[in-house]
């Protein structure tokens, strides 16, 4: 009878270990996650007219045309390279890295402001 009551409790302790070490890993890609946005965000007030060429960080560009870290660039050109950037930033840091950037034009008269 001893023996199953120590098993269950070791069980348990197994049990608790483990949901900490996924909470743990949750917590790291969360925070990840906010890192990468903030570097999107500081990318976006880095370039001159990011207001102007909101569609190119919206988009999804297969690679950059001009790498703007070697070659001077347009900002148009400059937003193409950052998103294309920041998004294998996105692939390389986060498991099954993905990422959407889109804008929001309207808040909805629902939500009260």
């Amino acid at each position: 009878m001893a023996l199953v009551v120590t098993a269950v409790a070791l069980f348990g302790l197994l049990g608790i270990q483990m949901r900490t070490l996924v909470d743990t890993q949750a917590g790291a890609r969360r925070a990840q996650a906010i890192r990468l946005i903030e570097d999107l965000g500081e990318r976006m007030q880095n370039n001159p007219n990011a207001l102007g060429n909101l569609a190119a960080y919206t988009g999804t560009p297969a690679s950059a045309a001009v790498d703007c870290g070697t070659a001077p660039c347009t900002p148009a050109e400059l937003a193409e390279y950052d998103i294309w950037q920041w998004r294998q930033n996105v692939i390389s840091n986060l498991p099954g890295g993905s990422a959407q950037v889109f804008v929001q034009v309207a808040v909805p008269a629902s939500w009260g402001y």
